[in-house]
């Protein structure tokens, strides 16, 4: 949750690019290596997994870049609770002995459809009860590979100026690889 004193926010992380000046990174053998305070001494042999851990602590700024939406809730909302509150009313056999009315032990189908109208009503009144609270906004992942998600403790102009020195230093260090590569071949050709 992220609280600017103007208003709130929900960040979703998943998919994120984290930049954070706070990190820990450490190895072990197992999925379950404990935290970074607790890990073996600088001879652990096993190495298989590598752990990293970022942090952001509450008095530090936060840059955020990617999706921002305020959900409204719908009809799509109350169609989807309602299928959901029949999902888990079919797998409650009490549940399901309320709408038998004829106590055969069957659901007939206008059984059905009065299962299907409670659960609409109680969709419904629901949606009407979050619709009258105020939208919670988010921000996460964008649907386009090409837009970046990001989260960073870096404000804007350090960031952009850290991805620029990268992306620099991956051109040169392609370069000269390719150039390398070429004199290879070239050196080979010549050989021969």
């Amino acid at each position: 949750m992220l609280d600017d004193s103007t208003d709130r926010c929900l960040v979703e992380p998943a998919g994120a690019q984290m930049n954070c000046r706070e990190s820990d990174t450490w190895y072990g053998g197992n999925r379950h290596q404990p935290a970074p305070r607790q890990r073996g001494g600088w001879f652990q042999l096993v190495r298989r997994y590598r752990f990293s851990e970022m942090r952001i602590l509450a008095s530090e700024p936060v840059y955020l870049l990617g999706r921002f939406e305020t959900p409204r809730r719908g009809v799509r909302d109350r169609d989807r609770l309602a299928r959901h509150l029949l999902a888990g009313w079919k797998r409650d056999p009490e549940r399901m002995e309320r709408f038998d009315m004829d106590g055969d032990g069957e659901i007939s189908v206008g059984e059905w459809e009065r299962a299907r109208a409670e659960a609409h009503g109680v969709a419904a009144r629901t949606e009407s009860r979050l619709q009258a609270e105020p939208p919670l906004s988010r921000v996460g992942r964008t649907s386009n590979p090409r837009h970046p998600f990001v989260i960073s403790t870096h404000g804007e102009g350090p960031l952009q100026r850290r991805l620029r020195l990268q992306a620099i230093g991956g051109t040169i260090a392609f370069l000269l690889l390719g150039s390398g590569v070429g004199f290879a071949i070239l050196a080979r050709l010549v050989d021969t």
